[in-house]
């Protein structure tokens, strides 16, 4: 694995490493992300931040997503190469993880909006703003006793409630947890119900123990992600594709 750049600032120690044709971003040595163009669906937790746009009615075409928390891009990347999106804004609170982003994992950035914010502010002044497919991958430096990044904002009926706000009626949101007591927590069916949400399912996978949460406003069409997901896995020849690992719940 080799260091192709690095940065230091006052408390942030930034890498980007490459390992045969995958390039990562570390954070004070935390791995951020990882995108590979040779495998873009590799069995890493992006993969499950990207699956929930197969929900939406409209998928593969996507008139406007919206990513909260950027890290390198791989969940970007993943729309851009598996979904025709039209807009794609992706906000993120570190300047470096945007310019990280730009200029070592996006492969497309016609599309693509950065937006240096914290995201309960962006929320909060894009009052009228309502998007298709919404992730919250917001996540931070670990604390001391981990080595994972840890949610900053905890996902309580405030804050459901002003990510429902940005949904269209068919939208569909995914939140990324970092467990299974976390989301239940969370996501009882009281507050989901207030946020307007009718129902949710979850992703899996073997190697972690986050959980990706997805809600919707309409109900869910299983049929349809399930047609989705046969045509990915045929368009696509590469094995990692087509073995495909996770647990829809």
């Amino acid at each position: 694995m080799a260091v192709i750049w690095q940065k230091q600032t006052v408390s942030e120690h930034y890498e980007v490493r490459t390992a045969g044709n995958s390039v990562r971003l570390y954070t004070n040595g935390i791995f951020h992300s990882q995108w590979n163009p040779r495998r873009p669906l590799a069995g890493h937790l992006w993969d499950l931040l990207f699956l929930p746009s197969l929900f939406h009615q409209d998928a593969p075409y996507i008139d406007h997503c919206l990513i909260l928390g950027v890290g390198g891009g791989a969940v970007i990347n993943l729309l851009n190469t598996f979904q025709t999106v039209k807009k794609i804004t992706a906000v993120d609170l570190d300047p470096v993880h945007i310019k990280v982003a730009l200029k070592y994992f996006l492969t497309k950035k016609d599309n693509v909006d950065l937006v240096e914010a914290e995201a309960r502010q962006y929320l909060n002044r894009k009052g009228n703003q309502k998007v298709d497919f919404l992730v919250d991958d917001i996540f931070c430096g670990a604390d001391s006793d981990k080595s994972d990044p840890v949610r900053p904002i905890t996902v309580d009926a405030e804050w459901l409630a002003l990510l429902s706000s940005h949904l269209k009626k068919e939208g569909v949101l995914a939140i990324n947890f970092e467990g299974v007591e976390q989301m239940k927590k969370a996501l009882k069916p009281s507050s989901l119900k207030k946020a307007g949400f009718q129902s949710r399912v979850y992703f899996q996978h073997p190697r972690y123990e986050n959980i990706i949460a997805v809600c919707f406003k309409s109900g869910r069409n299983v049929a349809h992600f399930n047609t989705q997901l046969a045509k990915l896995k045929a368009e696509n020849s590469h094995a990692a594709v087509k073995d495909l690992r996770f647990e829809l719940v």
